[in-house]
């Protein structure tokens, strides 16, 4: 893979996708869809077959028949109910290849963050895995961990109470979960998780964002990219554990999580990168050994995930 392909790659996935907070029936499922991979639904008595072929008044009758009015509801709430019913479901139906899937525990103590694999339902009939519902969803969960260990904006995604919610105001929280380096826009974001549960020093957290701003500079007249590096922007989420969000409009910052990696990798021969390219980095290292190693100090120090590039 040349650093082209590299780029192209991480550009690739920048798509049009939703992100859903899916309710697990006061956590009883959690488990069951992390371990088997699926997310479902209920209200069984509306079928596949009735989602793809019926007009949403009859499918709207089907579920009338199945949720009488109670004594106590007014018509107008009752419509109100059994059109949430028929939303939820339609909701779960629409759901894209390539959407993300927020799933709670019970009192939401946990989440898991997954991707939905298929772009159409599945039915399973027979109970399996434990759970009853009959229409499912396959998912490949990503993943998952306590709340507190996320960032903090997330406790507020635990307010959606409906079974099925669009949440897409958390997007750029859910996406430093769930990658180390994509792009946004024109942004490119390289997000480097902190491990450390001790307090940071603030030496080590200047040794990072210093050698990082230097090396930024270096890899952009290296690879010729005149770009305006000096705009770079940090978020922080460091509560220890937290991390470190790097936003920078352009390629450089992705060519620099590349050589990052690329360095930091104990056997180069398995990276994967052509060549010319793993000859290029190599030379780089060489020419500037105390700004690279007090960038592999820092991420030491600080516990950090290093970005591999093995996993592109």
């Amino acid at each position: 893979m040349t650093i082209q392909d590299f780029i192209d790659q991480i550009e690739s996935e920048e798509k049009e996708r939703k992100y859903w907070f899916v309710r697990t029936d006061k956590g009883h499922h959690y488990t069951t869809y992390l371990e088997n991979n699926f997310i479902a639904i209920g209200w069984d008595y509306v079928t596949v077959n009735d989602i793809v072929n019926s007009s949403v008044e009859d499918i709207k009758a089907k579920i009338s028949r199945h949720e009488p009015i109670k004594p106590e509801q007014s018509e107008i709430s009752y419509k109100m109910k059994i059109s949430g019913i028929y939303n939820k479901i339609i909701r779960f139906n629409e759901l894209k290849k390539g959407d993300i899937i927020v799933i709670p525990n019970e009192g939401s103590e946990s989440l898991a963050f997954g991707e939905i694999v298929e772009n159409y339902i599945y039915v399973e009939n027979n109970g399996e895995y434990g759970c009853v519902y009959h229409k499912r969803r396959e998912v490949k969960w990503h993943r998952n961990g306590q709340i507190n260990s996320f960032d903090p904006h997330l406790m507020f995604i635990k307010r959606n109470m409906h079974t099925i919610s669009e949440v897409k105001s958390f997007q750029p929280y859910i996406d430093n979960i769930l990658n180390h380096l994509y792009k946004r826009g024109d942004n490119s974001h390289y997000v480097i998780d902190v491990n450390l549960t001790d307090d940071i020093s603030l030496r080590a957290f200047n040794g990072l964002t210093s050698s990082i701003e230097k090396l930024s500079v270096i890899i952009n007249d290296e690879f010729n990219l005149d770009e305006d590096v000096n705009n770079t922007a940090i978020k922080l989420q460091l509560q220890s554990p937290g991390n470190i969000e790097i936003i920078s409009k352009g390629s450089t910052l992705m060519i620099l999580a590349a050589f990052l990696s690329f360095t930091s990798c104990d056997n180069k021969k398995d990276v994967n990168l052509d060549p010319q390219t793993k000859i290029h980095f190599e030379k780089l290292q060489q020419e500037n050994p105390e700004t690279v190693d007090a960038c592999l100090n820092a991420f030491d120090e600080l516990e950090t995930n290093k970005f591999e590039l093995d996993k592109m």
